[in-house]
Formats: structure tokens, C-alpha cells, sequence
């Protein structure tokens, strides 16, 4: 048995900027179908009325289609429904066409109980003149809209703009079957306000006996741009059902009221609204597979991000650069090392010969006679004093060779610090590559 889901919180950001939720959210139950309903109103102060627009939207979405799930049952146009073809374009057509002429009517005449205040028309710079003029009025309450319509027999679904509608296939699997808009990017959206709108409107139909289906999750922008990839969100929406599953979609739809604010804040910072059916007892038996299959994509992404950032720390020859300023910083210390430690050396050696010069003078000896008579002829007569003057020398370059030595070994600090901590970053990026690597190739093992 399906049931339905719907919740919608307003964005972190729109929250921060004091900007009213623009999307909006709707379902309806009846014996005969279920209908659910998103729509996202453009973030745009040429759209300053947009939460009405989308608040319209699935209203008219919904009444129109319940319009339409009666007339097909009383006509016995099932077939007609579900079979691809001209006669299924043009019954879609005519509730497409439905569904947006009430719309149009529906903001005209809230536009006209209501005319724009001088607030909102100070935002309308772009097409204010437009406005004046009375023309592409509905712009001023823009907005995008998904909407389901599920029965005995089909899931009927379409869509004008952005946002994505996920169906789980009776094996577990996930599609998106409704055809994307290429015209939809980025922050750029078509709208229910476009002058092309009913020829740009996608929809698609599934056969229910041929292709049954155990759930169908609808969210505006807000949900996808909060993930990296579809794979990611689809892993969200998985985790859903999971959770619709343990504790019933009453259960999740309250849990969405509760964690959609915290999401939006971690995410995308918009607007997030989810519709869609569930029928738990299907769901069930995917349980398992669902778990296994959102920890392997949880193991890709983070697997995805770890060889990203192994890259990023290759690209450019990064840590071959931090690894030659290393190199070049212990070669300095080693060199300095090397030429304060000779300077020692010969300050001490000359040291020791002028103290046993003196001392073999003291005495007399003619050993010190004959070095005497030695440095009179090398020093011209001033051995004792010159001496004294060359250890003075070695002295100083014995400390300005300590200077070096410590200004090298304080200059090595840092580089060392920052090549070895870029090492070991490589290294437990690498060792935890491996480690997801392995828990991977066991997750698959697992499928089989």
C-alpha cells in the first residue's frame, strides 16, 4: 500500500536574508489516486510574489489532475494513458494546457486584488517596464512545479523546470525517468511562467503492471544541490525509505520536519521540499541492499575525495618542491655544521700553540728559543702580539660560524615541519585508500 510524503522547510539562507520560503509542498489522497506535488518560486526580485506562485501551482496542479484521474476512469482511457502515442501526448497535453491556463488566471487575479506595492516593484528592475505595461505579468509569481499523479493502473509524472523526481523500481533500482530540460543549469531554470511553457513541459508515464514501482521521492533544487553527485542523493533518498521502513512514513515525515532545517543548513542553504509515495512493504525487502548500496557509494565518495586530494597534493610537483627546500635547508645545516666545526678546530689548535709557547718561554727551553727565532723571521719581531691578533680573529669566526649554524639549523625548522607533515598526509591518504579500497572490493564481493 502506498503512502504519501510531504515536508518543506524553509532555507538557511533565506532565513539569514530575511526571504520568505519559496518553495512549496502538497499531497492528496483519495480511493481512486494519490497526488503529490513540488514547486520551487524563483529566487529572484523580479519575482517578488513567487511563494504564491508555487503555493498556486501545486494546488492547481493537484486539482487539475484529480480532474483528470476521474475523467480517464470514466472514460475507460486507461489504455490511452499508458500507451506511448499520440493519444497519450494528447491527453497529457490538454492537462498540461489545464494546468497552466489556471495557473495564469490564478496570479492575474491575484495581481489585480493586490497590485504591486513600491517595495516590490523597486526589486522589478529588469522587467518593471514590462510590468507597467501590463505585459509578462505572470513573471512576478515565477516558479518551477513537479507533480505525480499515481493510480490503480499508472504514475503519471511531469515537470517544468528544475528539481528532480527519483522512482524505485520494483528491483531496487533508481531512475529519473521524466526527460531532463537541458535548458536547466546552474541557477538557470525554465518556469511555468515562460511563453513556451506548455511545449517545453516534460512528463512521462509508467505502466504499473509492466514496470511496478515501491517508491517516488519528488524534491526541488534545494535537495540535489545539497549533494556532489546524483549518486549521493540518490544514497539520501535511500536512506529515507530506510527510515520510512523502521519507523513508517508517518514516522519519516516527521522526521523530515525535524531534520530538513539542519540539512539545508549543512547543504545548499535553500528552500528543501520532498514529496512522493512510499509503500513500505516493498521497501523492506530492499532493506539490506539499500544499506549496502549507500556504504559502497558513501566508500566511493570518500575514496573519490582521498584520490583528489592525493592529486592535489602532487599536482604542480608540490611535494617535490617542499622536499628540495628540505633538502636544501639540510644541506645548509650540514655545511654549517661542517665550517663551525673547522673554525673550532683551528681556534683551538692555535689556542693550544700559543699556550705552550708560553709556557716552553717561561722555561726557557730550547725548544722555544728555536720557535722564537722562528716567528721573529715569519712575524717580523711581533710573534707574541700577532698571535695574539690571529687568535682574536679565529675567535670571531668561530662565532659568526655558531651564528650561521644556529640561523641554518632555526631556518630547517619550518620547512622540515611543513615537508614532513605533507608527507605524512600523502601517506595516511594512502593507507586509508587502501583501507576503503579493500572494504569496497568486500562490499562488491557481497552483491554477488
Amino acid at each position: 500500500m502506498y503512502e504519501l510524503v510531504c515536508s518543506l522547510t524553509r532555507g538557511s539562507e533565506h532565513i539569514k536574508h530575511d526571504i520568505p520560503c519559496e518553495d512549496h509542498g502538497q499531497i492528496f489522497e483519495a480511493e481512486s489516486c494519490k497526488i503529490f506535488a513540488v514547486a520551487d518560486g524563483h529566487g529572484d526580485t523580479n519575482c517578488p510574489r513567487s511563494q504564491l506562485g508555487s503555493k498556486f501551482a501545486c494546488e492547481i496542479a493537484i486539482s487539475e489532475m484529480k480532474v483528470f484521474s476521474t475523467d480517464i476512469i470514466e472514460n475507460s482511457w486507461e489504455k490511452r494513458v499508458i500507451s506511448p502515442g499520440k493519444d497519450q501526448d494528447s491527453l497529457i497535453r490538454q492537462l498540461i494546457t489545464s494546468i497552466v491556463a489556471k495557473w495564469i488566471t490564478a496570479v492575474n487575479e491575484e495581481l489585480e486584488l493586490n497590485p504591486l506595492s513600491e517595495e516590490e516593484k523597486s526589486g522589478c528592475k529588469r522587467y518593471i517596464d514590462r510590468y507597467d505595461r501590463g505585459e509578462r505579468l505572470e513573471h512576478i509569481y515565477g516558479t518551477t512545479l513537479i507533480a505525480g499523479l499515481l493510480t490503480e493502473s499508472y504514475l503519471l509524472l511531469i515537470q517544468q523546470g528544475d528539481g528532480r523526481c527519483v522512482v524505485f523500481n520494483a528491483d531496487g533500482s533508481t531512475s529519473q525517468p521524466i526527460p531532463w530540460d537541458e535548458d536547466c543549469f546552474a541557477n538557470v531554470t525554465t518556469s511555468l511562467c515562460d511563453q513556451d511553457v506548455i511545449q517545453k513541459f516534460r512528463y512521462h508515464v509508467i505502466d504499473l503492471s509492466k514496470n511496478p514501482v515501491i517508491a517516488c521521492l519528488m524534491g526541488s533544487d534545494g535537495v540535489e544541490d545539497s549533494f556532489f553527485t546524483m549518486e549521493l542523493m540518490d544514497s539520501f533518498y535511500r536512506d529515507l525509505l530506510v527510515y520510512a521502513s523502521e519507523n513508517g512514513v508517518a514516522g519519516l515525515n516527521k522526521h523530515l520536519d525535524e531534520e530538513l532545517p539542519e540539512f539545508s543548513r549543512q547543504g545548499s542553504g535553500d528552500d528543501v521540499t520532498i514529496c512522493g509515495i512510499v509503500d513500505i512493504d516493498k521497501v523492506k525487502e530492499f532493506i539490506s541492499t539499500f544499506q549496502r548500496d549507500n556504504e559502497i557509494i558513501r566508500k566511493e565518495s570518500a575514496l573519490k575525495e582521498i584520490n583528489d586530494r592525493l592529486k592535489s597534493i602532487n599536482a604542480m610537483g608540490k611535494l617535490d618542491a617542499l622536499k628540495s627546500d628540505y633538502e636544501k635547508a639540510a644541506e645548509t645545516v650540514r655545511k654549517s655544521e661542517e665550517d663551525y666545526s673547522k673554525a673550532v678546530e683551528k681556534y683551538d689548535s692555535y689556542t693550544s700553540d700559543f699556550q705552550q709557547f708560553n709556557q716552553d718561554e717561561a722555561e726557557g727551553s730550547e725548544i722555544a728559543k728555536v720557535f722564537a727565532r722562528i716567528l721573529d723571521v715569519i712575524l717580523s719581531g711581533k710573534r707574541a702580539e700577532t698571535l695574539k691578533n690571529k687568535i682574536t680573529e679565529l675567535k670571531i669566526e668561530v662565532e659568526q660560524a655558531k651564528q650561521n649554524l644556529d640561523l641554518s639549523r632555526e631556518n630547517l625548522v619550518p620547512v622540515e615541519e611543513e615537508y614532513h607533515d605533507f608527507l605524512e598526509k600523502k601517506i595516511v591518504y594512502e593507507k586509508k585508500k587502501e583501507t576503503i579500497e579493500v572494504q569496497l572490493a568486500e562490499l562488491r564481493d557481497s552483491e554477488q
